[in-house]
């Protein structure tokens, strides 16, 4: 067995000596062996001509009108982009005092617990499967529900309370 090193990402390649040498990292899938030059001919000789700017460069734009509507919607962006700072900021805040704060599903920041759901008789309907005796999950129960300040996604977790009483019914 001989090996080679990858000169991208300094991977050794360990092959077999009857299939022979790698031809790309199976690491970077780059191509191992020589580098490749790229030689470009550049003829100093030539001139190249610019083309001068008139001295005098008075550019014209034309007419500058103020719209009114556009400076409006630009004063309700800065506000909108202000209460999303001062949400962000409270939500960093509840986050670092809680005892858990799962991941978004949707978008992967930190969600805050925004409460406890109770769920009791009507509002659960177990499910108990062909051949088992008893339902997975009983009411009454609570959930814990979390808010993602990004994307404001909602889900719920089994409170801490809930599964440790699942853990004890198995």
């Amino acid at each position: 067995m001989e090996s080679t090193i990858c000169q991208w990402c300094d991977t050794e390649i360990v092959w077999d000596e009857e299939i022979g040498p790698e031809e790309t990292c199976p690491h970077c899938f780059n191509e191992v062996g020589n580098y490749r030059t790229l030689k470009v001919n550049v003829d100093n000789d030539r001139d190249v001509e610019r083309e001068e700017e008139p001295e005098d460069s008075s550019w014209n734009f034309g007419p500058v009108t103020w719209n009114e509507d556009e400076d409006e919607e630009l004063a309700a962006k800065r506000a909108e982009d202000e209460r999303y700072r001062k949400l962000r900021s409270a939500a960093r805040e509840y986050t670092e005092s809680q005892e858990e704060a799962p991941e978004c599903a949707e978008c992967r920041e930190f969600m805050v617990q925004a409460g406890v759901r109770t769920v009791e008789g009507n509002g659960f309907t177990a499910t108990v499967p062909p051949g088992v005796s008893k339902p997975f999950l009983e009411t009454p129960f609570e959930l814990a529900v979390f808010v993602c300040p990004s994307c404001f996604h909602v889900s719920e977790k089994l409170s801490p309370k809930d599964r440790e009483k699942l853990l004890n019914r198995f």
